[in-house]
């Protein structure tokens, strides 16, 4: 029989809620269906423990000897991890694969965001491992509400995952020692093969043909080169579509399960100019950052408003300025419109520099070397 929906009570809650502490020492976080606690019933039983000595997790559910199903109720953990600890996550979850469990992980900001929602998304998956399944209904002296300890009180794990043999890890071995290039990455992304060859009629085939790997399920190490990529200052939605052959609800979709920072991949790059240092120009919310790298890898970063740069063409049409003057020119409204992240060195020049280098990227400015100095023509 297929699952059912939790039923509400009177007051509107649903009964998928409560936080329980279930079997032999594995801790139980999140809100879960109610049916989900502590039960049993023939051979379908439902218990929260530990797997091995090394691994804990939130939920293990059994029907009979073969089907087995961990669900995660915390979600990824990425969006607080090291790349190390990304890399032992994924190791956990494929090792664990390996002895035959499913995982399903959900978020908690999913439950609290939309909890019939995330109620009806872990019954779907229970109906796939399990389409027999029916919900257990919780006998009326058990409670849905359950006291959770403090998390100094909750014993933790913190030992290394068992290695099968040096060679055969291999995920911490790339994060740690291996360099790839956003370039190289995008070359063995093309080496990849295809699982889904044919899509089902109801799925849009031109998104393909214009990114290779749409609706293609991403692997463990494709996720590690997208954590990776997105890291590296600079990058771009735009530019990791390209280099993973993606569409961009993909790419974004992707980062938000692995918990990369919205800072990283949400600004659109509008150009870039080499100069004594090398300059980006990103848009995002509204305003233009500018990015300058100077020779030891230092990255200093300036925020720019629109209001700044049509200022100084407004000031400044038809005539040839230094950094220095533009800085001068621009005192009026620095304050305003201008936000540096450092506050070494000469601010007034530096503000002239970094609105000029967004005007050139912008067309409003043209730029020459003159001897050893840069002038710049405001057209």
């Amino acid at each position: 029989m297929a699952a059912q929906a939790p039923q509400r009570f009177r007051d509107g809650t649903l009964s998928a809620r409560g936080v329980a502490r279930a079997g032999s020492g594995g801790f139980v976080v999140g809100r879960t269906p109610r049916w989900a606690h502590e039960a049993r019933q023939a051979e379908d039983f439902i218990r929260g423990r530990p797997l091995r000595p090394l691994y804990r997790v939130d939920f293990v559910l059994y029907q009979g000897a073969n089907a087995k199903l961990i669900i995660e109720c915390d979600g990824y953990i990425f969006h607080r991890a090291s790349l190390e600890q990304f890399a032992y996550e994924l190791k956990r979850e494929r090792e664990l694969q390996k002895l035959g469990y499913r995982f399903y992980r959900f978020a908690a900001s999913d439950v609290v965001a939309d909890p019939w929602a995330a109620a009806f998304e872990v019954i779907e998956v229970m109906n796939e491992v399990w389409p027999e399944f029916s919900p257990i209904r919780l006998p009326p002296e058990v409670s849905s509400f359950v006291q959770v300890p403090r998390q100094s009180e909750q014993q933790r794990m913190g030992a290394e995952p068992q290695r099968l043999r040096p060679e055969a890890d291999t995920v911490k071995h790339d994060l740690e020692n291996e360099e790839v290039s956003l370039e190289e990455v995008a070359e063995r992304i093309r080496r990849l093969p295809l699982k889904k060859e044919t899509l089902p009629l109801n799925v849009d085939a031109a998104l393909r043909r214009s990114y290779a790997r749409a609706y293609e399920p991403w692997s463990e190490q494709e996720d590690l080169w997208l954590a990776r990529q997105a890291r590296v200052p600079g990058t771009d939605v735009d530019v990791l579509c390209k280099a993973f052959q993606r569409n961009p609800g993909s790419i974004k979709s992707r980062l938000r399960k692995l918990g990369v920072s919205e800072k990283t991949y949400l600004k659109k790059m509008l150009g870039q100019v080499n100069l004594r240092n090398h300059y980006r120009v990103y848009e995002e919310g509204g305003a233009y950052v500018v990015t300058s790298e100077n020779t030891k890898g230092q990255l200093y970063e300036c925020e720019v408003r629109p209001e700044a740069v049509s200022y100084l063409h407004g000031k400044m049409m038809g005539r040839r300025i230094t950094a220095e003057q533009a800085g001068r020119i621009l005192e009026p409204v620095a304050e305003r419109f201008i936000k540096l992240s450092h506050a070494n060195g000469d601010k007034r020049r530096h503000s002239g520099q970094y609105v000029l280098v967004a005007a050139v990227v912008l067309g409003q400015v043209m730029v020459s070397k003159e001897g050893r100095s840069y002038v710049y023509s405001v057209i």
